[in-house]
């Protein structure tokens, strides 16, 4: 595997300036297509053309593809000796595809990688596959023809299930295909519900507070963490609601404010349905204007970390784990990360999840998060487009559904090792797949169905919270399955959830970079107090002189 070096000034190229690059970039450079990418003799053609037109039939002689891979940190959590080119996953799609990836580059930080595949296009050299992390970008490979065209790929080999998981989500193929023709392949977002409110359930016990029913009582409860040192930590030494200074959060992070802007039907950073049935950014709303107003004053009485401007995820992690906190907004399976780390150094802390309704009949509102900006491609001319759909279908449908031999890749999931792991990096699952899976294992823990009913994922969840159940004393790792799975979404079962944008699209108009940081700076200074409220209305303006005007038509355009 090829380490990435790094060269600032190419790594610092935007997309406007390779625009001008990309178009003598062609098919790439030194990009294999390995087996020598034909048959040999020996070798009848049939097989290569079953192998290239049905999704789960193993290629004849091993394929070997390059591939520009996205990590994550601590090696992704795999066990001891497992590389990205050689674990569970690689090893099961060498088995059953006979296929293997080599990585031109492994990248961990999501910035440095984006930096790395722009350098891999400025010097026409790449890789056969690689997610790419930006739309704007993936426009940009597309429109100098750079990636190869994948609609008889996706007919062939994307299999039934895989074709019936992408059609749960509207419009999802349709954001992907560009002149009649599928050039990626798009992540699924899982609609995962709304955020919970996460509070350490022993303090609560300590200080005799009840579960909270309002926003009030959320209120009155972290103002209590605060100042009556529950954790013993010294009361300089408390912080409030942990929280970060994106303050509106997206699927893979913890430490947004959402429910805060959802209990005035507020959604910042979401195209959202006016009342005349056009779009409107949520952002300029008036709704959003209460939203802020609300939060300074809990930001002025100590409810909000007074540094939260500073907080990083992993910082706000670090609060967590050390007991400096027992406040956060999180999703479903916040016990995972970071919750996990606060019982692993206190095993007595019980951190428990609570749904606050927006609406006076107990509804809770929340706005489906933009769509994901990642996307697998397969550079043009590259011999086996159709890799990426017998991968895909491979682990999301024939290992998931109907391999029952899967105990490696079920002990990943039982292991909690990040899907990162993935040749691919590409999450994909049917829409409803967190309910889903929570109602199935559900059946079997209550004698409903038996084991075999469950899938691979579901068989791993299983037994890990069978295991939760039989524990004297409760380990983080079950801890972490069992909280995360039954106890948070039984409730998103058990509450009503609406989404105030099912219909999201995965196109929807991009905020340029200016107006982003008008908005945040906007934003932030109203809440710390370095301007009044009535600033906003000034944002307002010239977030529309800005160009935000134009936006707006656009979007209604689509």
């Amino acid at each position: 595997m090829m380490k990435p070096t790094y060269r600032l000034a190419a790594c610092l190229l935007t997309v406007s300036l390779l625009s001008g690059i990309l178009a003598g970039c062609g098919s790439g450079g030194t990009a294999s297509n390995s087996v020598s990418s034909s048959a040999p003799p020996a070798l009848k053609k049939s097989s290569w053309e079953t192998a290239k037109s049905a999704p789960f039939s193993p290629y004849p002689q091993t394929v070997t593809y390059t591939l520009g891979k996205m990590c994550s940190g601590n090696n992704s959590n795999m066990p001891a000796g497992s590389t990205y080119e050689n674990n569970a996953y690689t090893r099961y799609l060498k088995k059953k595809l006979n296929i293997q990836n080599k990585d031109t580059f492994e990248v961990t930080d999501s910035d440095n990688y984006e930096a790395e595949v722009e350098l891999s296009v400025a010097n026409q050299d790449l890789p056969d596959v690689m997610l790419v992390n930006s739309r704007k970008f993936l426009i940009t490979m597309i429109q100098n023809d750079l990636v190869a065209n994948l609609t008889d790929a996706f007919k062939h080999c994307a299999s039934p299930r895989l074709r019936e998981i992408y059609n749960s989500y509207d419009g999802l193929i349709d954001s992907v295909t560009f002149n009649g023709k599928i050039m990626a392949l798009p992540e699924t977002d899982v609609y995962s519900g709304p955020n919970f409110l996460w509070l350490r359930k022993d303090w609560m016990d300590k200080l005799g507070l009840s579960a909270p029913k309002t926003l009030a009582d959320a209120k009155k409860i972290i103002q209590a963490f605060v100042e009556k040192d529950p954790g013993k930590n010294g009361l300089d030494n408390n912080v409030g609601l942990v929280c970060d200074s994106d303050l509106v959060g997206n699927p893979s992070t913890c430490y947004s404010l959402d429910p805060l802007f959802a209990q005035f039907d507020s959604y910042p950073k979401k195209w959202i349905q006016d009342k005349s049935g056009g779009k409107v950014y949520g952002s300029v709303t008036q709704n959003t204007r209460k939203a802020l107003a609300l939060l300074h004053e809990w930001y002025r009485d100590g409810i909000i970390d007074p540094d939260f401007m500073l907080r990083t995820n992993d910082n706000a992690a670090a609060l967590v784990a050390a007991g400096k906190t027992g406040a956060l907004f999180g999703w479903w399976w916040a016990p995972n990360n970071p919750l996990i780390q606060s019982m692993q150094k206190n095993p007595s802390a019980q951190w428990v999840p609570y749904l606050l309704p927006t609406g006076s009949d107990g509804t809770v509102r929340v706005c489906l998060p933009a769509a994901s900006p990642k996307y697998i491609v397969v550079r043009k001319n590259y011999n086996h487009p159709e890799i990426v759909m017998k991968i895909m279908s491979t682990l999301y449908d024939y290992a998931r559904y109907q391999d029952p031999a899967v105990s490696e890749l079920q002990t990943y999931f039982s292991e909690n090792v990040d899907p990162t792991a993935t040749p691919l990096v590409l999450n994909c699952d049917y829409s409803d797949a967190v309910t889903r899976t929570t109602n199935h294992i559900l059946s079997v823990l209550n004698g409903s169905s038996p084991q075999t009913s469950l899938n691979m994922v579901e068989r791993a969840y299983y037994k890990s919270c069978n295991t939760y159940l039989s524990q004297k004393v409760k380990q983080p790792t079950s801890w972490a399955a069992f909280t995360s799975r039954i106890t948070a979404v039984k409730l998103l079962l058990n509450n009503k959830v609406t989404y105030v944008n099912k219909q999201t699209s995965a196109t929807n108009t991009a905020i340029p970079s200016e107006l982003a940081e008008l908005e945040k700076e906007a934003f932030l200074n109203i809440i710390i107090g370095n301007q009044p409220i009535t600033y906003f209305d000034t944002f307002v303006q010239r977030w529309y002189d800005m160009g935000g005007e134009k936006l707006t038509q656009q979007e209604n355009q689509q």
